[in-house]
């Protein structure tokens, strides 16, 4: 496979310490970020406090051995890449419907199945590559963007703990989304790199200031 022209590290170059460094910071506080996919599954199925706990920690521990399946590539499994995995909101209807039928337990019965679904259509999509393009793709993304805009702004607009959002907040996700399309769009070299990393910095900068982090 060729090495796109907007990549900095390919597949077996070793960047520098330092740089690793930075990048594995950059994707542990983006994988945090992710995370909050898990309180907000927990709190549209109405989970109790142990057990969105639970599910924190085992979304946690899958992403930790998916990570390192994708990253060794061994025996067929894994590409190679350094590939985070994070929480998705794709599956949120689906596994909502399931628990309408059968509670928890059916979630992790539908969950089995996905998972074994998508190691089938993994060897599938080798061959099928011209069907399921870079364009497919992108829409893949956007309806998951979609699905979890949509709880976001449920949660926004219909809050349960009683606080309404602030221009305060609102000047918060400016910032930070602002900042990460700026480093990402109209910057290169390190600053594009990191910028994940630096937006995400940028937001906990401007909360701090703000006071929207309680001590």
């Amino acid at each position: 496979m060729r090495k796109p022209d907007n990549i900095k590290y390919w597949l077996d170059d070793k960047p520098p310490l330092q740089i690793t460094l930075l990048l594995a910071l950059q994707q542990m506080s983006f994988l945090a970020v992710y995370l909050v996919v898990s309180p907000l599954f927990a709190h549209t199925l109405n989970l109790s406090h142990l057990q969105s706990l639970q599910l924190i920690s085992g979304t946690l521990l899958a992403s930790a051995i998916g990570v390192l399946l994708q990253a060794v590539g061994r025996w067929g499994i894994g590409s190679g890449f350094f590939c985070p995995l994070q929480a998705t909101s794709s599956t949120f209807g689906a596994l909502v419907m399931a628990k309408a039928i059968g509670g928890v337990g059916a979630i992790f019965g539908a969950m089995s199945v996905l998972g074994l679904t998508q190691i089938g259509f993994a060897f599938l999509f080798t061959r099928l590559r011209g069907i399921f393009n870079i364009q497919v793709a992108g829409v893949a993304v956007m309806l998951i963007g979609l699905g979890l805009g949509h709880n976001g702004l449920k949660l926004i607009m219909e809050p349960r703990s009683g606080h309404v959002p602030t221009q305060d907040d609102l000047l918060i996700c400016i910032v930070t989304l602002g900042t990460m399309i700026a480093c990402n769009v109209w910057s290169s070299g390190y600053l594009r790199l990191f910028s994940a990393f630096i937006g995400l910095g940028a937001g906990v900068s401007a909360s701090l200031y703000l006071n929207a982090i309680p001590a």
